[in-house]
């Protein structure tokens, strides 16, 4: 069953069960072009904007958020890089990329108040005082993401953090997208800044990685606040 908006977001795993969502992502996969956005305007596109315009009713985070977090200084994006690059040997297969649970920088950040504070202060959302870390790896020439929901018992609050871009031989860059009801946007981040979204609620994506490209990311989730 489709949520309709009609009950709060805590609600949503009575609606889309795990099953249930692999068989949304199998029949959202079938609608894109190959796991990437269509051309805009075509029956695909349009189906696809009415999916994601239902998903996004029960999304905590109004629409994705890119912004440069204060707490990302130079210091702190060269520490969190070090750490990553020293976990890749680690990281293990995920969808399309490679992933590591964060270390101990990423963790001491993630439980840092001044982190906690800033996403509140960004969305307005009382949000749990514990989160989760993961550096994930976009380094092999065809890594990329299908378009997809994420599980609905996960976080509510992701953020991406870009850590580094090495661009490709042909300088084509690989993007995070997200799909809404007004359709695909391309979310072509810059080293240091943030993409802000709900992973359970918006369908997303990573484009294909080209020969020589690499790209590092901090993954941060949060959950939300139970009601007292």
């Amino acid at each position: 069953m489709l949520y309709t908006g009609t009950h709060s977001h805590s609600e949503i795993g009575r609606y889309l069960t795990e099953s249930g969502r692999q068989e949304w992502n199998e029949l959202i996969l079938g609608i894109s072009e190959d796991g990437r956005p269509p051309i805009p305007g075509t029956p695909r596109d349009l189906l696809l904007r009415m999916i994601a315009a239902r998903f996004e009713s029960s999304s905590v985070v109004k629409a994705p958020v890119e912004c440069k977090p204060p707490w990302m200084t130079e210091r702190a994006g060269t520490l969190l890089l070090e750490e990553a690059r020293q976990s890749r040997t680690r990281a293990v297969r995920g969808l399309g990329n490679w992933k590591v649970q964060g270390g101990r920088i990423a963790q001491a950040i993630c439980l840092s108040p001044t982190l906690h504070e800033w996403v509140q202060r960004e969305l307005a959302l009382d949000l749990q005082p514990k989160a989760h870390s993961a550096y994930l790896f976009n380094d092999s020439e065809g890594d990329g993401s299908e378009i997809h929901l994420d599980k609905a018992e996960g976080f509510e609050v992701n953020i991406l953090v870009k850590l580094e871009h090495i661009l490709s031989d042909t300088g084509a860059r690989s993007t995070t997208f997200t799909y809404s009801g007004k359709g695909a946007a391309f979310h072509d981040l810059e080293v240091g800044e943030a993409l802000i979204f709900c992973g359970p609620a918006t369908l997303h994506g990573r484009t294909e990685v080209r020969p020589g490209e690499r790209i590092t990311l901090l993954s941060i989730g949060f959950c939300q606040s139970p009601p007292e």
